[in-house]
C-alpha cells in the first residue's frame, strides 16, 4: 500500500531532493476572518470536539490529548501543538460551515493564524511534519477552492521519502536516506493510512 501510494504521489510531480516550501501557496487572499480574540475557550474546545467525533475516525493524524485540549491559554502553546489545534478547529468549522455560514470566518481565522507556524513545522521533515501536511490536506478537502491538495500531497510523499517511511521495515538492517535505522512504528503505519486515503479522496474531489 505504501508504495501505491508513493507511485501514484510520483506520477503527479518530480521528485525534488531538497525539501521546499511554497509559502505562496499557503497564503490567503481578502476574506472574512475574526479577531483571533474571538477564538474562546469555549469555541476552541467545541470545534476539537466535532473534529473528533466526525473527522478523526476516518483520518486519525492527531493524538487524542491534543483533541482534548480545554482551549485555555491558546497563544501560550508550543508552536506545534498550537498549529494542531488550530487546524483541527479549522477544518471543523469549514465543515460546519456548509449548514451554518456563520462558521466561515471562525474557519479562516483558525487557518490563517496557522499559516503562521507552516514553513518551520514542514521543513523539519520529521512526524509532525508529516501530521502538519495531512492536516493540510484534509482542510483542502474540506475547502478546495485553492487547488493545492496536489502539490501537499508530494510534499507528504517527498518527506516520506526523506524519512524511510517508504521502506516495508521488514528488516531491521534497512535504513533511512539519512543513514537511520527503519522499524516498525504504529503511528508511521497510521499516518500512511491517512495518506492513501487522503489520496482517493483527493481523486474524488478532482
Amino acid at each position: 500500500m505504501v508504495e501505491v501510494t508513493l507511485e501514484v504521489l510520483s506520477q503527479r510531480q518530480e521528485t525534488h531532493d531538497k525539501m521546499t516550501v511554497d509559502e505562496e501557496s499557503f497564503s490567503f487572499p481578502d476574506i472574512p476572518r475574526l479577531d483571533r480574540s474571538t477564538l474562546t475557550p469555549g469555541a476552541v474546545r467545541g470545534l476539537l470536539k466535532d473534529y473528533h467525533r466526525l473527522v478523526q475516525p476516518k483520518y486519525d493524524i492527531l493524538d487524542v490529548g491534543i483533541l482534548s485540549y480545554d482551549g485555555m491559554h491558546l497563544r501560550k502553546l508550543p508552536e506545534t501543538r498550537r498549529f494542531q489545534i488550530l487546524m483541527a478547529c479549522a477544518i471543523s468549522a469549514t465543515q460546519k460551515s456548509y449548514k451554518e455560514p456563520i462558521w466561515k470566518p471562525f474557519a479562516n481565522t483558525c487557518r490563517e493564524w496557522a499559516n503562521d507556524f507552516i514553513a518551520p513545522i514542514i521543513s523539519s521533515a520529521d512526524a509532525d511534519s508529516m501530521k502538519a501536511i495531512l492536516l493540510l490536506v484534509v482542510y483542502e478537502m474540506a475547502d478546495p477552492t485553492r487547488g493545492v491538495i496536489w502539490e501537499l500531497l508530494d510534499v507528504a510523499r517527498r518527506t516520506c521519502l526523506q524519512l524511510g517511511w517508504n521502506r516495508t521495515a521488514s528488516s531491521f538492517n534497512e535504513t533511512t536516506i539519512n543513514g537511520e535505522p527503519v522499524s516498525y512504528d504504529p503511528m508511521r503505519t497510521r499516518l500512511m493510512h491517512v495518506t492513501t486515503n487522503g489520496i482517493k479522496s483527493a481523486n474524488l474531489v478532482n
